[in-house]
């Protein structure tokens, strides 16, 4: 009978903030850039789920003596889906309001998402995170939903290299 390995759970087990800058996005350093004042933790104020995709490029590559088609990997397209952030539009100073503060038209900072943590797990050095280089595209009011609470649509283009597994 085969072993079932327990994977980890998802549920409240990924945080994100938003951080101005890190010097060196292959080590952002805890202290100074993630713990920062400027940096914005994020993941209580997205309505749903924070998501990144990616799209890779393949060519072709025939050759006469071979019925067979092989690839080549090309180039990698990083897109990060529109979030959802809570906010207050009477007083953007309000705790419930960050996000929407901070993640204003042309910002540009970063994205880093922690795995597999709780949540309430204060981060420490030695998490392994997901840096994502972003520039805010754009940042409006969403429609109104009936008995829900009033959101921002936050719209985001990826302009470097996203890291991952960098602790």
């Amino acid at each position: 009978m085969p072993t079932v390995l327990d994977g980890v759970s998802s549920n409240e087990t990924v945080s994100l903030k938003w951080v101005e800058t890190i010097a060196n996005p292959l080590a952002p350093d805890l202290s100074t850039e993630i713990a920062a004042g400027t940096t914005v933790t994020l993941e209580c104020l997205i309505v749903g789920q924070f998501n990144i995709d990616f799209s890779v490029e393949r060519t072709q590559l025939r050759r006469m003596c071979s019925r067979q088609v092989r690839e080549r990997s090309g180039p990698v397209t990083y897109s990060v889906e529109d979030m959802f952030v809570v906010y207050d539009p009477q007083d953007l100073a309000a705790n419930v309001s960050k996000a929407y503060a901070a993640l204003t038209d042309g910002a540009s900072g970063y994205l880093v998402e922690r795995r597999g943590v709780h949540v309430d797990t204060a981060w420490a050095a030695g998490d392994l995170v997901r840096v994502i280089p972003v520039e805010v595209a754009n940042a409006n009011p969403a429609p109104p939903e009936d008995d829900n609470e009033l959101q921002a649509r936050i719209a985001f283009t990826v302009i470097g290299e996203v890291q991952k597994d960098v602790a």
